[in-house]
């Protein structure tokens, strides 16, 4: 998902749900591959779950991944959603 708007950063979103170690390093190597064809000023990678590991031990991506910008953010949520957490990188 690309969000562009006159004179506004463009910005570069890959979204997942309930993600796997494999399926978050795929993620993570498309969106890569996006920020550099894309023209967008930052790309995301936003994971929405309800696994706790997801914030307590999260899968971040390769050093050189974050140099090269992308970013990353975890959203937990109980399975009622009346709770939530994030974490970033």
């Amino acid at each position: 998902m690309v969000i562009s708007q006159p004179d506004h950063p463009t910005i570069a979103l890959e979204l997942l749900a309930t993600a796997t170690k494999k399926d978050l390093k795929e993620h993570y190597e498309r969106a890569f591959l996006y920020d550099k064809k894309l023209p967008a000023n930052e790309t995301w990678v936003v994971h929405f779950t309800c696994c706790k590991k997801a914030i307590s031990e999260p899968y971040w991506p390769t050093e050189s991944q974050l140099q090269g910008g992308l970013r990353v953010i975890y959203f937990w949520h109980n399975l009622d959603f009346t709770k939530i957490s994030a974490i970033a990188c």
